[in-house]
C-alpha cells in the first residue's frame, strides 16, 4: 500500500510547526493593534442641535433634555450646544439642517414631525425632501390618524403628492388646537 506522505512524523511537525507559528504570529503584542488606541471621532468635538422652535416650546425643552443625556452615549464624549432657529412653522430649522449644514455627523435638528405636511402641500418655502433626512429617534410616541373622506379624488399618498393643486386640508380642532395645526393648512 502506498501513502502519499513519507512519514507521519514529518507531516505532524509541519502541521505543528504551522499551528505553532501561527499563534505566535496572531498573539505577538507587536503585531496587535488595540482597539483603544483610535481616538473616537467625536472625541473633542463639538455637536450643534439645531432646535426649529422658539426657546422654552416643547421642542426646545425635549432637545434640550436629550442634549444633556446623549453625550454619555456617543464614543468620546463630545460637547453639544443647541441653536435655536424658530420660523414659518418649523420650515426655517428644517431647511438649514438639510441645505446648509455640513453633512458631517456634527449637526442634529430638532423638528415637529408633522414638518412633512409642508412638502406634501408643496409649500414653495419647503426647500429639504423630508424622506432623506435620516433619523435618529423621538422623545415621544404619537398617536396620529389622518384620513380622507372616500369621495375625494386621492385614494394613496402618492395621489395626494402626484396632484396638479395641493389638497386643501382642514381642522374640526378647537381654535386653540387649530393654532397649533395651523403648518397644515396657512390659510385658516
Amino acid at each position: 500500500m502506498e501513502t502519499r506522505f513519507k512519514s507521519s512524523k514529518v507531516q505532524t511537525f509541519k502541521v505543528l510547526s504551522f499551528f505553532v507559528f501561527l499563534t505566535f504570529e496572531l498573539l505577538n503584542p507587536l503585531n496587535v493593534e488595540r482597539a483603544s488606541a483610535q481616538t473616537p471621532f467625536y472625541q473633542g468635538k463639538t455637536i450643534t442641535m439645531v432646535v426649529a422652535s422658539t426657546v422654552g416650546g416643547g421642542y426646545d425643552l425635549w432637545a434640550r433634555l436629550t442634549a444633556r443625556y446623549i453625550v454619555k452615549y456617543i464614543p468620546g464624549h463630545p460637547s453639544i450646544v443647541v441653536q435655536n432657529m424658530p420660523g414659518a412653522g418649523n420650515i426655517i430649522g428644517a431647511n438649514y439642517v438639510y441645505g446648509v449644514a455640513k453633512p458631517d455627523g456634527l449637526t442634529l435638528g430638532a423638528v415637529n414631525p408633522a414638518l412633512y405636511f409642508d412638502q406634501l402641500v408643496g409649500r414653495s418655502e419647503v426647500k429639504f425632501d423630508w424622506g432623506k433626512f435620516n433619523w435618529i429617534g423621538s422623545p415621544e410616541k404619537n398617536d396620529v390618524v389622518y384620513y380622507m373622506r372616500a369621495d375625494t379624488s386621492f385614494k394613496t399618498i402618492e395621489d395626494l403628492r402626484n396632484a396638479k393643486e395641493p389638497a386643501k386640508c382642514g381642522s374640526t380642532y378647537s381654535p386653540a388646537a387649530r393654532r397649533n395645526t395651523r403648518h397644515q393648512n396657512p390659510d385658516r
